[in-house]
């Protein structure tokens, strides 16, 4: 990486393509710390160079909500993986796999930080596009069904513990 900034400069695609490549070797080796950092960067310089329609762009910025998702940051990956999902919908429509994917990582993150009626939103939207897109006895769209399960199961204990807060503690 330091050879190509050097010879190229830090803009080329080439440089940038391995700044991505090092920052996922990183996350996969469990540097998370040291692969957001360099990930961060490529995301501006990206955005810079390219522009946030690019789909390199794109996958940058997927790449960094996935590596703060895989550290628990779900407030951070939240804004990351909305503009994903935008983008793929925009680029590419609703039953296409990236936007599928994006979808669930949103849909996750949701869950994750409490909003669930977003998240059961989200999870019946991709409930729909999975049926359309692989059927409704496959893998994937069963764990979409789990997940949306569990959401409304979380929704369901949320307003019974508001219930008996308010019924017994007020």
């Amino acid at each position: 990486l330091d050879a190509l900034r050097h010879s190229l400069g830090e803009e080329h695609p080439d440089t940038l393509r391995a700044m991505f490549n090092l920052a996922q070797t990183l996350e996969g080796q469990g540097n998370g710390a040291e692969a957001l950092v360099l990930q961060r960067c490529a995301v501006e310089v990206s955005r810079r160079v390219l522009g946030e329609e690019h789909p390199e762009f794109i996958t940058a910025m997927a790449w960094l909500a996935f590596i703060l998702r895989g550290q628990g940051k779900w407030s951070e990956a939240l804004p990351a993986d909305q503009f994903v999902l935008q983008a793929h919908q925009r680029d590419h429509g609703e039953d296409h796999p990236d936007t599928i994917t994006a979808m669930y990582n949103l849909a996750q993150a949701l869950f994750e930080l409490g909003k669930l009626s977003e998240a059961r939103t989200m999870w019946e939207t991709l409930l729909k596009a999975k049926h359309r897109t692989v059927g409704a006895e496959h893998p994937d769209t069963l764990a979409v069904m789990n997940n949306l399960a569990l959401t409304l199961s979380a929704q369901v204990s949320t307003r019974m513990q508001s219930r008996c807060r308010n019924q017994y503690w007020h």
